[in-house]
């Protein structure tokens, strides 16, 4: 104690000042990797971190099929109406609540549509998956397992790393393992949490391995989203467009949300979401899913059958988003066999 009080007495005041300033920063985050800071002047931060490069050698990533190319043209697709179909009620929205997990809601929602997708519209022979998939899983994969951010990295993650998790993993669904000593019958956000700090543990990383998704493809334009989506693969976006506050939006009187006309700065959200639906019809667009419950948007719908918490973006705003670079459709899910006795 007495060195300390001498290593005091002989360091500057400016010295001192700078010593309280750097451990501000790291109590309030400003140490934290770049990609992994909240921004000052966004409206929210859902979990986003911001635009990531896709490298060129990346084997895993899929190119775009060329059927899919000009498929969607003047056509539209509702692939929630293959869940309604699949499960017998719709799709409800999930709500991500305090943890910044907006990755994984997006990733686990894409993976719920994408199943329901490929046995009610491409006709696999596999039976409804019995739960829902768990985000935290595929937050947790992507942000440690991927990412490998460490314990004190913030939150947030990429989409490309969900889909990197999904692919080298794989998904795992709300039940109880209590054989293995973990309940996920209950979306979690302290799960989620928790997961994205510390990673899965191995037991739940090998039941995810029993159902990978097999491809993700990158999307850099509407023409692309709108392509994919008509061929039946739900596309997760991440981007820092804004459609203003959090609470209390409105869909317009043809179910469109579009970002609000600000003089001062234009609104910013570094979050993720997924496109579960397109109309390249008179007033092209596509439809976002979120991830913050029913009641955060009211309004009209435009076919009337949307999801909860759902809404349509004009084709130049999602022009916008994806060009961020960091948008990704999936497919090729293995699920659940539906085996026959018969």
């Amino acid at each position: 104690m007495r060195n300390v009080s001498r290593a005091i007495a002989g360091t500057s005041i400016f010295t001192l000042m700078a010593m309280c300033m750097v451990s501000l920063g790291t109590f309030f985050g400003e140490n934290q990797p770049r990609s992994a800071q909240k921004p000052r002047s966004i409206d929210y931060f859902g979990g986003w971190m911001g635009k990531i490069t896709v490298s060129q050698d990346d084997e895993l990533l899929h190119e775009i099929p060329a059927g899919w190319r000009g498929k969607g043209e003047g056509k539209t697709r509702l692939l929630y109406l293959d869940y309604t179909a699949v499960h017998g009620h719709a799709y409800e929205p999930r709500d991500q609540q305090n943890a910044p997990s907006c990755v994984g809601q997006a990733a686990a929602a894409a993976v719920d549509i994408l199943a329901a997708t490929e046995i009610n519209l491409l006709g696999h022979r596999e039976r409804a998956p019995p739960g829902r998939v768990a985000a935290s899983i595929i937050y947790g994969l992507s942000r440690q397992e991927i990412g490998g951010l460490g314990p004190m990295a913030g939150g947030g993650s990429h989409c490309l790393w969900a889909c990197q998790a999904l692919q080298q993993y794989g998904a795992v669904i709300h039940r109880n393992y209590g054989l293995i000593g973990y309940n996920l019958s209950q979306p979690s956000p302290s799960q989620c949490i928790r997961f994205g700090a510390k990673g899965v543990p191995s037991s739940l990383e090998d039941i995810a391995k029993l159902h990978p998704v097999y491809e993700y493809i990158k999307i850099a334009s509407y023409e692309e989203l709108r392509d994919a989506v008509y061929a039946g693969s739900p596309v997760i976006i991440g981007s820092n467009v804004g459609f203003g506050n959090k609470t209390g939006r409105k869909r317009d009187n043809e179910g469109f949300l579009n970002p609000p006309r600000r003089r001062w700065h234009p609104s910013v959200w570094a979050h993720a979401m997924v496109v579960v639906g397109v109309c390249d019809k008179d007033r092209k667009g596509a439809l976002i899913l979120n991830s913050w419950g029913a009641h955060w948007i009211s309004g009209p719908k435009r076919f009337g059958t949307e999801p909860e918490g759902s809404f349509w973006a004009d084709a130049k705003i999602i022009e916008r988003m994806v060009s961020q670079g960091d948008s990704f459709a999936i497919r090729r899910f293995k699920g659940w066999p539906n085996y026959r006795l018969w």
